[in-house]
């Protein structure tokens, strides 16, 4: 990334993140057996080493998109019209399907030569919403002013080491929407309170109330099956008094 802007002897750079990767290679950090003293270590300097490599990054994608950088996200969502940059820090061709919170159903995605993409829209759920604005107060010390209510979900294509540019607009009410133009994904629960998910003879169901897998169907052989579904942890250690970690 530093290659696009060009190094700064005095700006930030990503000297801290080498280094601190660099000593989280030693068996220790990689097996997980040092002291918890040392994790802390560890971690502190990656976390420094990030925030500075963050900078870095934000300012080469802000070089490559010819615009100013920011230091203050004003919204956590796709405005208006929103320019995407997706970057690929490997060194072979991705094709991956990303997310966008937007606060519009309206919206049409768009590639770098303006050709319309299929995209879909997923309407966010409520503990989605109140973990974004958890993370969004800590991260900017204050809430959201406006809430996004879809993710708007595309298939994005990267080169290796390079970057792709994606537009994700808002349309107006009186322009005809296009096939690709995002499509609202919804379900509703049956009488029985189940919610049916699957194509053709296969089928799962799931309780509307726990979201937890009841009953697996496949109409063409004529087979019901009934599932139960649990979910375990493993309790962490809490040490000794000689060695409370």
């Amino acid at each position: 990334m530093e290659f696009f802007k060009g190094r700064s002897a005095s700006g930030p750079n990503t000297d801290a993140l080498a280094d601190a990767l660099a000593i989280a290679q030693h068996h220790d950090a990689v097996s997980g057996t040092e002291r918890q003293h040392v994790a802390a270590d560890y971690a502190l300097r990656l976390s420094i080493g990030y925030k500075e490599a963050e900078k870095v990054v934000a300012s080469s994608l802000a070089f490559l998109a010819d615009s100013r950088s920011s230091s203050e996200q004003k919204n956590s969502f796709t405005s208006f019209q929103q320019v995407i940059i997706i970057y690929n820090s490997l060194g072979w061709k991705r094709e991956e399907t990303i997310r966008i919170p937007v606060s519009s159903e309206r919206v049409v995605v768009k590639d770098s030569e303006g050709k319309e993409i299929e995209s879909q829209l997923i309407p966010l759920s409520n503990s989605t919403l109140r973990i974004r604005s958890q993370y969004i107060k800590a991260y900017l010390g204050k809430k959201p002013r406006e809430i996004a209510k879809y993710w708007v979900a595309f298939s994005v294509s990267v080169p290796p080491l390079g970057f792709s540019t994606y537009i994700v607009a808002t349309t107006k009410e009186t322009e005809g929407c296009s096939p690709t133009i995002s499509t609202m994904n919804t379900y509703e629960a049956s009488e029985n309170n189940t919610i049916e998910v699957g194509q053709g003879s296969l089928k799962l169901l799931y309780s509307a109330d726990e979201g937890k897998l009841t009953r697996y169907v496949n109409t063409r052989n004529s087979v019901t099956a009934f599932a139960e579904q649990s979910y375990g942890y493993y309790s962490g250690n809490y040490g000794t008094d000689k060695d409370p970690q």
